[in-house]
């Protein structure tokens, strides 16, 4: 199995590629800063991108603007959308057999209750917008030869495989961070809401199932969310992240007095099949990034 990943500068595509490594697959990383680390990506030039699929059986998109690189549309609309279709296209043209376009779980509507595959999608955000645009994009070039999975992901966590700042914005990393270098976090969301969190680590083991198993089903998904069983609350998140790194450390938060909200519960449809919801790597994750940002933020 020989597998291309683009946004190799970014956190998840470092983390997939070392996990996959492992696993004795053959894996290009790429990217658009030239290194000798990578293989040099230039999503404007058709014969580079035909270059980099040739004799590909598997690509995952991880390349992307998330939602603080989304301030200007137009920007977010190439990146997020017409990037991935370009790519797709010489995908197509290299006979690869799959092309998996990584989405978020923000693309969704809906605020409470049980989200699935067909629920209601949110296009007010120039985020979301490039998002869906890109999903739609590339699900149109769909076929028998070369087929298309949509990933709309929850929240992950975990250590960088490269040093990598972008990481320190996810939830988690930035509570843990913060925790550790300042002994306070701020929550800036409502900490009563809920939201879906998972270990790199169970998402990476979820992608190698899926490309082990692909070519073996009858029916194979266009969209699916992936999720873990941990729907819980962000001030929940916060505290046990507070007993694990030592609990003199602060919570503060920008809203107070807040009105008890009805549960999400981010789901999946077709993750059965590739992968059970329960996440056997959550508390492990959380030791090795706790473990990683101590020694990265020199812990007094």
């Amino acid at each position: 199995m020989n597998i291309l990943i683009t946004g190799g500068k970014g956190f998840l595509a470092g983390r997939v590629y070392e996990f996959l490594k492992k696993k004795n697959l053959k894996v290009t990383l790429s990217s658009r800063i030239k290194s000798k680390n990578f293989a040099y990506i230039n999503w404007n030039s058709d014969k580079i991108l035909n270059k980099l699929c040739k004799d590909k059986d598997v690509i995952i998109n991880c390349a992307g603007l998330d939602s603080h690189g989304c301030k200007l549309k137009k920007k977010a609309i190439k990146v997020n959308s017409i990037y991935p279709l370009k790519l797709l296209k010489a995908a197509k043209k290299n006979n690869v057999k799959l092309f998996i376009f990584l989405s978020t779980f923000h693309v969704y509507a809906m605020k409470s209750g049980q989200i699935f595959e067909n629920a209601k999608l949110n296009r007010k955000s120039n985020y979301t917008l490039s998002k869906i645009k890109g999903e739609t994009n590339v699900l149109k070039e769909n076929s028998k030869t070369t087929k298309v999975l949509v990933l709309r992901i929850c929240n992950l966590f975990g250590y960088p495989y490269f040093k990598n700042k972008n990481c320190w914005r996810l939830l988690i990393n930035s509570a843990i961070k913060d925790l550790i270098e300042k002994k306070r976090f701020k929550i800036k969301s409502k900490e009563n809401s809920y939201r879906n969190y998972s270990s790199v680590q169970s998402f990476n083991e979820f992608i190698f199932n899926i490309i082990m198993q692909f070519n073996n089903l009858k029916t194979f998904p266009k969209i699916m969310n992936y999720c873990s069983e941990k729907n819980i609350s962000i001030i929940e998140i916060c505290n046990i992240l507070k007993r694990k790194i030592g609990n003199k450390r602060k919570l503060s938060f920008k809203y107070s007095n807040l009105k008890k909200v009805k549960k999400t519960i981010f789901s999946s449809k077709y993750q059965k099949h590739f992968k059970k919801l329960k996440d056997k790597y959550f508390y492990l994750e959380l030791k090795k990034l706790i473990n990683y940002t101590k020694k990265s933020y020199n812990e007094r």
